[in-house]
């Protein structure tokens, strides 16, 4: 059962470094070419992430680091199988991760800002503005705020739930029907609420067990708002580029009122915290 948890493999499209490198472009910066690249995932799990894309740019070096020895033995495997010699893995925590010769030009970290401490918080912060290159591009997804204030409630029911469970599949598994359960239970089928459950639900189907226990069932899950984060970011000396998601950065895709009002915004930041 631990072995679906550890080889289920999952991608993020928007993590990839020729998509980074085409914003980069597009922003007015030179980023460096994805197929002569260094390249580091922090957090790499079980390589479904970074192997794809070690594939995909032959040419360039990949780094992998994560803490869980079954996880990245698994990426070890994974990659051999492929025949890969232009990717490594380091067995690591955050905080042990000693500073390579090198710098990186690409730096993504998909799955670990929100389930990490305080402490790991800042040394992501402290690996991207100490290791990217005068170029370098920076990847890092969290759970935001206000979204992520409705899913709270859901997580609570998941993990109360989830407590009585032992085996990682089961738990998985039982802290979905916990939802469904609350969400059977709805007599008005138009509830809003209810909706929210269902798309929930939906949402839990197509992603791998090992995301259901880091983002609902894990002890660590710190969602925060988007201006927050880009403050700590810039007072670590890091500079704000772009949403990797780039039609949401387009203010022409609000209603016409939005537009209206927030046109004469010139801060980015403030402008993308308002939509």
């Amino acid at each position: 059962m631990t072995k679906d948890i550890v080889d289920g493999r999952f991608c993020f499209p928007l993590s990839s470094p020729s998509r980074l490198n085409a914003i980069g472009n597009l922003f007015g910066l030179k980023s460096v070419n994805p197929d002569a690249a260094n390249i580091l995932e922090i957090g790499c799990g079980n390589g479904g992430n970074i192997i794809p894309l070690s594939v995909r740019h032959p040419e360039s070096k990949f780094v992998g680091v994560e803490p869980s020895v079954e996880k990245i033995e698994s990426a070890k495997r994974y990659a051999a199988e492929l025949n890969l010699d232009n990717i490594q893995f380091l067995n690591e925590t955050i905080e042990d991760f000693e500073f390579p010769p090198d710098k990186f030009d690409y730096i993504i970290a998909p799955r670990i800002y929100s389930w990490a401490s305080e402490s790991e918080q800042e040394r992501i912060f402290e690996i991207l503005r100490d290791l990217l290159s005068p170029n370098g591009i920076g990847f890092v997804a969290y759970n935001t705020l206000p979204g992520w204030a409705s899913v709270q409630t859901l997580r609570d029911m998941m993990r109360f739930h989830g407590r009585y469970f032992d085996d990682p599949n089961e738990k998985t598994q039982e802290a979905r029907r916990m939802l469904e359960f609350v969400s059977g239970n709805f007599t008005n089928t138009e509830s809003p609420y209810k909706k929210v459950l269902e798309a929930e639900i939906e949402f839990l189907d197509s992603i791998p067990y090992d995301f259901v226990i880091e983002d609902y069932l894990s002890n660590i899950n710190n969602p925060c708002y988007f201006y927050q984060f880009i403050e700590k970011a810039n007072e670590r000396g890091l500079t704000y580029l772009a949403d990797s998601d780039l039609p949401s950065m387009y203010i022409g895709n609000q209603t016409q009122v939005a537009v209206e009002t927030l046109k004469d915004i010139d801060d980015i930041v403030r402008l993308e915290q308002y939509v």
